[in-house]
């Protein structure tokens, strides 16, 4: 695995973090089913063995989907880790899932309870970020999800940014569901557009490394009562460049920082070698000095005793 550290402070996992509705489960599934199954170049993803094995939970999320049924609302939280293999690097991806409740709690609240002091230790641990967002609970979502869209997620940004290492940790942000919603983007201007108007506090707090997406996981179909459901008749779109946008800047932050060291170990080699060169040189210099002391204190003490030889004559 590669993990970064940055000061106290040890980075060693790509973190997807949304609130409910933001289509956390769904995104992950079929970004997961589809690097299980070898679709993406490159790029392969395995859940590690554990108590309530993502790798099972993420196929049968995708079976729900193909029998036109959307899964369950998550009722608990849990934590993933899946083994990521990029062109011949791992990393740890940690898929959070968790109730809205919680992430309120961690980021609006600032609860001490057990599962948001869990849900913040994994943020504070991110090496990059997928930020999940429903465009539409910025455009008509109740006070409580527009605070926690806004609000939460800025404070969850800044919680990575201020801490040790935090300003280079990359930022992939994701509208999520925009085959549905895209003409709620549309109508403002475009994805651009779209984020400065509605998640500016966002973009301010996240600033440097990151990067904006529109995805859609799955898309929708409407049976006979206008009903929406889900199906794989269509290819998902832009769910793994989120992923490889943050992995693309983790390693290149990483080789950065190697360079840095590399120079740093350089410059520490070239100053040690010119204080050892200094310092041989102060010591050829002090043993000059010696012998041509004592070279004079032979000639004075030669030149008294031919002195007194003198006088003795």
């Amino acid at each position: 695995m590669v993990s970064f550290e940055a000061g106290p402070q040890i980075r060693d996992r790509i973190v997807v973090l949304g609130r409910r509705r933001a289509g956390k489960t769904i995104y992950l599934a079929r970004l997961y089913e589809a690097a299980w199954n070898g679709q993406f170049r490159d790029l392969h993803m395995r859940a590690i063995p554990g108590p309530g094995n993502g790798h099972e939970r993420f196929m049968e999320t995708v079976a729900s989907l193909r029998d036109g049924r959307w899964p369950e609302a998550t009722a608990g939280s849990t934590s993933t880790p899946i083994d990521v293999e990029y062109r011949g690097e791992r990393h740890l991806l940690v898929a959070l899932d968790y109730p809205g409740e919680v992430f309120r709690r961690a980021f609006v609240q600032g609860s001490d309870e057990e599962a948001a002091i869990e849900l913040r230790d994994h943020v504070d641990r991110a090496a990059g970020v997928v930020l999940l967002l429903d465009p539409d609970v910025a455009v008509a979502g109740t006070m409580t999800e527009t605070v926690d869209d806004d609000y939460g997620m800025s404070e969850a940004i800044r919680r990575i940014r201020e801490q040790p290492g935090g300003t280079a940790v990359p930022i992939a942000i994701v509208l999520t569901k925009c085959d549905v919603h895209a003409g709620l983007v549309k109508e403002v201007g475009g994805l651009r557009a779209f984020t400065e108007r509605y998640y500016h506090n966002i973009l301010r707090v996240a600033k440097g490394t990151s990067r904006r997406f529109a995805a859609a996981a799955v898309r929708v179909r409407q049976d006979a009562r206008g009903t929406q459901l889900p199906t794989l008749q269509h290819e998902p779109a832009n769910i793994v460049e989120p992923m490889l946008y943050c992995i693309d800047k983790m390693i290149k932050s990483r080789q950065t920082e190697a360079a840095a060291e590399a120079t740093r170990n350089r410059n520490e080699q070239s100053q040690q070698y010119a204080e050892a060169a200094l310092e041989d040189a102060r010591r050829r210099s002090v043993r000059t000095a010696l012998v041509v002391g004592l070279v004079v204190i032979a000639l004075g003490v030669l030149v008294a005793i031919n002195y007194f030889i003198f006088l003795a004559e």
